[in-house]
């Protein structure tokens, strides 16, 4: 899944004044510095994810803090796949795409350090 993830990146389109951070043809990944609680994925869905939901048929969002079951299963109801920060470097460095990925992430945003 992960590999699919950084296949054919495209430029971020813009959704309703709202940009996932990375958009490929049928999905989308959004990332937050935070912890996935039900109460925050029911207003991040509200406030972004819904509207990426009109235009991709897929979307990723990393709670780089983790995230509840909870929160889990209802964004798993919407289409929406949760994973931790810890859960995607696990799996990059599984497939071996950790270094890809900072490269890649490294571009898109200026001053990007990894701290995993």
């Amino acid at each position: 899944m992960v590999a699919e993830i950084f296949k054919e990146l495209v430029e971020k389109p813009k959704i309703d004044n709202k940009i996932p951070d990375f958009a490929g043809e049928d999905f989308w990944i959004d990332s937050k510095v935070a912890y996935g609680s039900l109460s925050r994925f029911l207003k991040d869905y509200e406030n972004q994810f819904k509207n990426y939901l009109k235009f991709f048929d897929r979307g990723v969002v990393i709670y780089w803090r983790g995230y509840s079951t909870v929160a889990y299963w209802a964004a798993k109801q919407r289409g929406i796949r949760l994973i931790s920060g810890w859960e995607l470097m696990k799996e990059l460095e599984r497939r071996g795409l950790k270094e890809k990925f900072f490269e890649i992430a490294a571009g898109k945003l200026e001053g990007f350090s990894p701290s995993i």
